[in-house]
C-alpha cells in the first residue's frame, strides 16, 4: 500500500446548528463557537449471530439495530448554546446580545440539523462536511459553575432517521472536497 499523507485528516471542527427545516434539506445554520476536544461521532451496532449445533462458529452476521451519537462540548457559554444543552424551545429565549434572556421551563422536543466540518493543512486544504438531518439532545454533562473553570456545554446529541430522505442518508451523509489530488 502507496502512503499517502494527504489522507491524514488534521485540524480543527466546526459544529453548526439550525432548525430541522426538511427532509435531507439544508436549513439555516450557525456556528455554535468553540469546542473543547472537537467533536466525536459514536457509532453502536446490533448484530444478530446465527450459530448452529450443527456447525463450528458463527454462520451469519446479520444487523439488527445502530444507534448514531454525536458528542461535543461547547466552549462558549453563549445563552444560545445553553437553550440548546436545556432543551427549551427557541421562543423561550428572547433579546439581542449582550442582553439576553432564558426562561427555562418544560422541555420542548426539538430536533436540529447540524454539520461537522474538519479542515485539514497545507497549499490545498482538503476538507469534510458531515451533514446530519435529524439531530436531538440526548444528554448533557453538568454544568459547572466554579471559581477557576470555564463554564461549557457538554452535549450528546442522538439521530433519528430521516424516512422522509429518499436517498440512502437517513441518518447523515459524509462529503469530501478540495485538497490535492
Amino acid at each position: 500500500m502507496a502512503l499517502e499523507l494527504k489522507n491524514i485528516a488534521i485540524g480543527g471542527t466546526t459544529l453548526s446548528l439550525g432548525a430541522y427545516v426538511t427532509a435531507g434539506g439544508a436549513g439555516s445554520l450557525t456556528d455554535v463557537g468553540l469546542l473543547k476536544d472537537g467533536s466525536e461521532l459514536n457509532i453502536a451496532k446490533e448484530i444478530y449471530e446465527v450459530k448452529s449445533s450443527s456447525a463450528n462458529g458463527v454462520l451469519r452476521a446479520i444487523p439488527i439495530d445502530s444507534t448514531y451519537e454525536l458528542k461535543a462540548i461547547l466552549q462558549e457559554a453563549t445563552l444560545d448554546n445553553m437553550r440548546k444543552a436545556l432543551g427549551q424551545p427557541s421562543a423561550n429565549l428572547t433579546g439581542t446580545a449582550p442582553n439576553k434572556t432564558l426562561l427555562v421551563g418544560d422541555m420542548a422536543e426539538e430536533y436540529f440539523q447540524g454539520t461537522v466540518s474538519t479542515g485539514g493543512t497545507g497549499g490545498t486544504p482538503a476538507t469534510r462536511l458531515m451533514t446530519f438531518w435529524k439531530l436531538y439532545v440526548k444528554a448533557v454533562e453538568t454544568l459547572a459553575f466554579k471559581k477557576g473553570q470555564e463554564q461549557m456545554y457538554g452535549i450528546t446529541f442522538g439521530m433519528v432517521a430521516d424516512q422522509s430522505v429518499a436517498t440512502a442518508d437517513k441518518f447523515y451523509k459524509v462529503v469530501d472536497s478540495g485538497g490535492v489530488a
